[in-house]
């Protein structure tokens, strides 16, 4: 059994949905999806008979069908030239020491270097807002607005919300689409996580 949380609003995998998750930590991972409504609570989504039931986006910046990865993003570094910081003949100690640390990061050629995700599906983070979209059995993603690259097609069957984690630090809010100040915080205290076929006393109307 896994730490797992779930919204207890249901609708059709061919309809149209929205739904805001906040990420108050993430500790290992988090993973925030749609479930097929029969589907156990705390039951792994990564094997097999979850391909084609539970549809996801991985904090390790991958988008997941069961244990299918549809997509994943790898993080590419590009270098950007430096721009030399302007000296004058009567800055102190500290001045002179912070222009020595901006040319070894720059390099003896004078370039930065940037890490970038391809495609842009970003790694989730604490304080992170992610929002999850249904329409016409796909399932896409935005992060703090910003539309994740990919998507997951063939969600079908009724299907709710769901997040699961791994580890007692994780912890996500389920908000509302409406944002009515009700926010339910759901952590992943392992003391609480219900056995597979009953039902959460945390599940929110989201």
């Amino acid at each position: 059994v896994v730490p797992a949380v779930r919204g207890s609003k249901v609708v059709n995998g061919d309809g149209s949905a929205v739904w805001n998750v906040y990420i108050e930590s993430v500790r290992k991972a988090v993973y925030i999806g749609l479930e097929r409504e029969d589907w156990h609570l705390g039951v792994d989504w990564w094997c097999d008979e979850a391909v084609g039931h539970a549809w996801y986006y991985g904090s390790d910046g991958s988008l997941r069908n069961g244990n299918q990865v549809v997509a994943k993003s790898q993080v590419l570094t590009r270098q950007m030239r430096a721009i030399a910081p302007v000296t004058s003949g009567g800055h102190d100690d500290e001045d002179e020491e912070e222009d020595h640390l901006m040319h070894m990061t720059a390099g003896r050629e004078g370039m930065l270097e940037e890490d970038y995700f391809e495609p842009f599906i970003p790694h989730i983070r604490a304080t992170n807002m992610v929002q999850v979209k249904l329409h016409n059995s796909t399932l896409t993603f935005t992060i703090n607005g910003d539309p994740v690259e990919g998507q997951i097609e063939g969600v079908t069957g009724r299907v709710r919300l769901a997040v699961q984690m791994e580890d007692q630090g994780d912890a996500v809010a389920i908000l509302p689409d409406t944002e009515r100040q009700l926010r339910g915080l759901l952590s992943t205290d392992r003391s609480r996580t219900p056995s597979p076929g009953r039902r959460s006393s945390r599940e929110l109307n989201a």
